[in-house]
């Protein structure tokens, strides 16, 4: 199976994506990166992303503007990545505009612009979103796939 993957950070510098096809059991799969992109966002985009992370204050319609803007420049990562839409599966958790892991009795949160039907449209295939929200209201730090695709992907390791 192939799937494609967009991750965008608060850096706010763009979306990598990178197409992997996946065979094998699910515990221990064997992988083989086909491509990867790094899709750049224009400069007004990083900026308006970094100031809004940042609690510049915007009007609703601002901020839904500025959600399809990102939703469209994470298509155009996965386009650039997977021009033949070979991918079966699209995962992306949007872009990150604020991040609290959870500390000391309080809750983690995070806020992800992305509106992921609309990513899937424009993709015509489906996506796999908002990763983060369940794992911090389990008690996690929002990043729910890494634990699981480091022992699959890499293996496990000894230790203390």
């Amino acid at each position: 199976m192939r799937c494609l993957g967009l991750m965008s950070g608060t850096s706010a510098d763009g979306v990598d994506a990178v197409l992997v096809e996946f065979q094998g059991r699910i515990d221990q799969p064997h992988w083989r990166l086909i491509r990867h992109h790094h899709h750049p966002y224009p400069d007004a985009l990083r900026d308006r992303l970094i100031a809004a992370g940042q609690g510049q204050p915007m009007p609703a319609e601002e901020w839904l503007a500025l959600s399809e803007t990102t939703t469209e420049n994470q298509a155009a990562a996965a386009d650039a990545c997977d021009p033949d839409a070979s991918a079966a599966l699209v995962g992306c958790h949007g872009q990150t505009v604020w991040h609290r892991p959870p500390q000391q009795g309080r809750r983690g949160a995070s806020w992800q612009l992305l509106q992921g039907p609309l990513l899937a449209a424009q993709l015509r295939r489906p996506v796999v979103h908002d990763f983060r929200a369940a794992d911090l209201a389990l008690g996690g730090q929002g990043a729910p796939l890494v634990p699981a695709a480091d022992a699959a992907l890499l293996g496990r390791i000894g230790g203390c």
